[in-house]
């Protein structure tokens, strides 16, 4: 099997997971690895149970495979881990996933032993990009994501989420708008008059050439917007996602070292978003060349 794009097969949300992955799997032209996490301890006391366990959990992942549409390849894997978000790690680097598609709130069936989020714990460590599907998406109708949306804020990041989203807009023939969140100065800032108005606009003013040199550079490839809002990160990008079809972000080094130090941004946006939301941690694979 080529390089996949994983279907993380638990929780209420994973028709929308699904459905998000086959967008992703026709844009690389790549195959969907629907995946259930069998959390187990290593120390089975009921054999019985356990066997109708892993039956119930296939028995999903067969229901599951039937929304996969005709044209998009597939296949499926149960795989036993002591964590939902520890297995899709596990898998993603197995296989070299393009992608982790999860749900906005993934816990469920398949996680009821786990706490804590799913999608939270894979952001600190998927070694490929993060893919998350808003609830209710496939009850909705879905072409190819044109109107692609990336948050800017010149760190590496940033560069890595904004040479992905150019990539994904040059396959589907769509346009990127680069947004770039410029937050209020704090009460107590070092910076002369930040209420005046005239200093406010002189600030958008130069954070909108540093936009417009980002944006003449991704312009021989594909179509681009620009966007500078004075206002928090996460509330620009989140209002960005109403006006997209998918939102784009970076996202800090993983590892347990760095765990406390991942931004909020991301991790605030992948329950806000109101479209499909893809961060791309640091040093990851990205899924697209």
């Amino acid at each position: 099997m080529s390089r996949p794009v994983l279907a993380a097969a638990h929780g209420d949300e994973a028709h929308d997971v699904v459905a998000l992955a086959t967008v992703l799997a026709r844009i690389e032209d790549a195959p969907v690895l629907i995946a259930g996490i069998h959390v187990t301890t290593g120390d089975v006391q009921d054999y019985a149970a356990e066997r109708e366990t892993r039956a119930r959990e296939r028995e999903e992942l067969d229901r599951l495979s039937a929304d996969v549409p005709g044209d998009v390849a597939y296949d499926m894997v149960l795989h036993p881990a002591a964590g939902v978000p520890a297995g899709l790690e596990e898998l993603a680097q197995q296989t070299g996933a393009l992608a982790v598609v999860v749900g906005a709130s993934h816990l469920g069936r398949f996680a009821r032993g786990v706490r804590g989020d799913v999608g939270l714990g894979l952001l600190r460590d998927a070694p490929c990009p993060l893919l998350v599907a808003p609830r209710g998406y496939a009850a909705q109708t879905h072409g190819m994501p044109e109107r692609i949306a990336v948050g800017w804020d010149e760190t590496a990041e940033a560069e890595a989420a904004v040479a992905v989203a150019a990539d994904l807009a040059h396959r589907v023939h769509g346009c990127v708008r680069l947004v770039h969140a410029l937050a209020p100065p704090p009460v107590a800032s070092e910076l002369p008059y930040p209420d005046d108005p005239a200093f406010r606009a002189a600030r958008i003013a130069r954070a909108q050439e540093r936009l417009d040199v980002v944006a003449a550079a991704l312009s021989e490839r594909v179509a681009v917007e620009t966007e500078v809002v004075q206002d928090l990160a996460t509330q620009a990008l989140t209002q960005a996602g109403g006006r997209a079809d998918l939102l784009v972000v970076g996202s800090r080094a993983r590892g347990p070292v760095r765990r406390l130090l991942l931004g909020s941004v991301a991790e605030g946006l992948v329950h806000r978003a109101p479209c499909p939301l893809l961060v791309v941690p640091r040093g990851a694979a990205v899924p697209v060349a």
